[in-house]
């Protein structure tokens, strides 16, 4: 599993969390965390003193509190990178175990910041277009740990693609680095789809 896939199972374990919050206080909670998700830095979403004060009104411990607002912030996270409608992003909660009145409160809290939000994600260039400005790979080989295929071996490649913003100006240091593990199979998938990108390009282009 990989770490998005690992993240959203963490996340959907948490769903029963989301419904313990009684209602009235939820769009309150919701507001706060999407507004400093569009000013934070790793900082967060509250400090010691408002965290033991809501965990109280809340009912949740402060462990709980903080696992609560990552999860949201993932919600709202995931929303904005896939260009999520409202009622897209209320649908989606319902089918991952939100209740009813806790994603129409997701809904309507997206509603009104999700502009504001992917305003200031695109001022920090965390979302557009992106592009590959330098890449690396390497060879890595895995052992079997167990019986006879302990002495087989399973050849991987790793890959590091630097991405920068479309508009990012010469020598600007990479926004993001996206490092990948591919087996066999996953190199000779990935090679079909970029000969069949090729193609596309060369039809265009001609």
């Amino acid at each position: 599993m990989d770490g998005a896939a690992a993240r959203m199972a963490a996340s959907k374990a948490l769903m029963p969390l989301v419904n313990s919050i009684p209602e009235k206080k939820f769009p309150l909670l919701l507001k706060r965390i999407l507004e400093r998700l569009g000013e934070r830095s790793g900082a967060a979403f509250f400090d010691e003193a408002e965290e033991a004060q809501l965990g109280s009104v809340l009912g949740v411990s402060a462990k709980d509190l903080r696992s609560l607002c990552e999860l949201c912030a993932f919600v709202f996270e995931s929303a904005a990178y896939a260009v999520q409608r409202p009622e897209a992003l209320e649908r989606q909660l319902l089918g991952d175990g939100v209740d009813a009145p806790h994603a129409a409160i997701f809904k309507a809290v997206w509603a009104n910041g999700a502009t504001a939000y992917v305003g200031a994600l695109r001022e920090r260039h965390i979302l557009g277009p992106r592009v590959v400005t330098a890449s690396a790979w390497a060879m890595h080989l895995t052992m079997a740990e167990s019986g006879d295929a302990s002495r087989r071996k399973d050849p991987t490649a790793l890959l590091e693609l630097d991405l920068s913003p479309h508009d990012a100006a010469p020598g600007d240091p990479p926004a993001e680095v996206l490092a990948v593990e591919c087996g066999h199979a996953e190199l000779y998938d990935l090679f079909g789809d970029l000969q069949k990108v090729q193609k596309a390009i060369d039809r265009l282009s001609s």
